[in-house]
């Protein structure tokens, strides 16, 4: 089952960020900026972001940290973390 799980999500990450703004009516993208601003961190600050997916929440958490600051995103499916590398223009690496 994980090995379909994973596949299924390197498959998906190709459709994903578009699926998701087809069936959101959040444009202005204020789910994203209320969730990032409840993130206890500050300039300079470390975060982790698990399950990050194709990484829509690393460009507002970096910009919370500033260029001193570290946000790490993880996820299991080498699809979406390429997806993140791709369109947010991010230095990823998988493991």
């Amino acid at each position: 089952m994980k090995g379909l799980r994973r596949v299924y999500y390197d498959i998906f990450s190709r459709f994903y960020d578009g699926f998701i703004a087809l069936h959101s009516r959040d444009t202005q993208g204020a789910a994203r900026t209320f969730l990032v601003d409840r993130v206890p961190v500050q300039n300079g600050g470390s975060v982790l972001d698990l399950c990050t997916g194709t990484g829509t929440l690393l460009t507002y958490l970096q910009a919370k940290v500033g260029p001193s600051g570290q946000v790490i995103g993880v996820d299991f499916s080498t699809g979406m973390l390429r997806t993140a590398q791709r369109s947010r223009l991010l230095n990823i690496q998988s493991a």
